[in-house]
């Protein structure tokens, strides 16, 4: 019903307005059906049918309403949360309101407890401000009169206030000075921040892809290698995440946690681990758990303080859902069993300031890459979305990632320039001085030139 249908509110949902914006993609004919007038009536009309891929609030809330049957009250009120958190603006809307309690009330009653809930509050907790206020009211009046002022108390008052106003002559005669120290200081500190460099690598680790595995571990010691040699004070950090399909048991999954590889110790340590994941089956499909990768992925970047993100993402297969691709066998043409879309973690990606790079094998991720790019640029700030078609050459995995690298730093080092000349140019309007970018970044301003020839 989601293909050529009228953009209206399904039965239950609560209506808002614009849900029917966002882009269109066709998907090839179909034929929809609808019975009219407890079935007296009965349309049937053949047409080019389109898919509308909803974006913003609305698309999403729509989106995860329609699955909403096939979930758990639990999935469904998680899910919920987590999409008004990414739009703080609607938690305060009443419809929303309305949908989140009737969600934590089904919640609530699947676990046997009803809604409404009494917590009993101990007698010393319930007191009113206003009761409090009264109470000091009283204490203030039945309190007694002070002693009076003498003459030595005058004196000591009078001297204070002296010193307090000279204090504050010499604060005045300082602030200029000042001021152009801590500018310095907080321009600093953007460099250092700028330095962060966190990568977060993602492969389908399936049979099929065992020789890129096997490239990933051969190459990691040397791409480190170069990256230390072009961004020698980048504070590096790297995360992996291998991922399989549904039916793999624990092998669906498997994550080295994002952390500093600045030893190379550490980076063998990661070689090591990735020479030690086995290529799975992957189901019984062409389709993978891309989404579940993509969630890990994002799960481990959200705690990064790093200014420089970027995905690397290899892949041989399309995700779940004929969303993203045109026939694979999928056991899961409807999309993803556990009711998430990839779509969402791209967005996030995009809103996050992740750089997205995608490693192409093959012509089965086509159409997958075509839906991703357009959900991410129709997002993105101040990053991007690149993808670097590689076919079977495994030898370019290094090479690939190292230019996802040089293209994020020098992205990552123009945004955070132009933050520090934006405080230098507020700086005279302030205290009349001016105030240069050498004098502010001093010997740090070479790093923005470094490895990038």
């Amino acid at each position: 019903p989601q293909q050529g249908m009228p953009q209206q509110p399904m039965p239950g949902m609560m209506p808002f307005p614009g849900m029917g914006s966002g882009f269109t993609a066709s998907m090839g004919t179909a034929t929809y059906t609808e019975t009219v007038g407890g079935g007296a009536t009965t349309m049937t009309a053949t047409a080019t049918a389109t898919e509308t891929v909803t974006s913003g609030f609305e698309g999403r809330l729509a989106k995860l309403q329609r699955k909403k049957s096939s979930m758990s009250p639990s999935a469904y009120y998680s899910r919920l949360k987590e999409l008004i958190r990414d739009y703080p603006d609607q938690a305060a809307e009443p419809n929303v309101q309305t949908i989140l309690n009737d969600a934590k009330k089904k919640v609530m009653a699947s676990k046997g407890r009803g809604a409404g809930t009494t917590t009993v509050t101990p007698e010393s907790q319930t007191t009113s401000a206003s009761e409090l206020v009264n109470k000091m009211k009283g204490m203030t009046a039945t309190a007694k009169p002070a002693s009076s002022v003498t003459a030595a108390q005058e004196a000591q008052l009078r001297r204070l206030k002296e010193e307090n106003k000279s204090a504050k002559g010499t604060l005045t005669r300082r602030m200029d000075g000042g001021l152009q120290t801590d500018l310095k200081t907080a321009a600093q500190q953007y460099m250092r921040q700028a330095k962060g460099l966190d990568i977060m690598l993602v492969m389908d680790a399936t049979g099929s892809m065992s020789s890129w595995m096997s490239a990933a571990a051969a190459q990691m010691v040397g791409i480190v290698r170069e990256i230390a040699k072009r961004f020698g004070n980048a504070a590096l950090g790297i995360g992996f995440v291998a991922y399989r399909d549904f039916g793999d048991g624990n092998q669906q999954l498997e994550e080295w946690p994002l952390q500093p590889c600045l030893t190379p110790a550490k980076v063998e340590e990661l070689c090591r681990w990735i020479n030690a994941l086995r290529a799975g089956p992957g189901g019984a499909d062409s389709a993978e758990d891309v989404v579940g990768g993509l969630q890990a992925a994002h799960r481990q970047l959200a705690d990064s303080r790093s200014t420089t993100k970027l995905l690397v993402w290899l892949g041989d297969a399309p995700a779940h859902g004929t969303k993203f691709h045109d026939g694979a066998g999928d056991r899961y043409p409807d999309g993803d069993p556990d009711g998430r879309d990839p779509c969402d973690y791209v967005e996030k990606f995009a809103r996050h300031h992740v750089d997205f790079n995608f490693v192409q094998i093959n012509s089965t991720t086509d159409k997958m890459r075509d839906v991703f790019e357009s959900t991410y640029n129709s997002h993105k700030q101040d990053t991007a979305f690149t993808v670097h078609n590689l076919g079977s050459d495994v030898s370019a995995f290094g090479p690939a990632v190292l230019a996802s690298v040089k293209a994020s730093m020098r992205a990552s080092a123009s945004r955070r320039t132009a933050a520090v000349a934006s405080v230098r140019d507020r700086v005279p309007s302030v205290t009349g001085m001016a105030v240069g970018m050498d004098d502010l970044l001093g010997d740090d301003k070479t790093y923005f030139f470094e490895g990038f020839d």
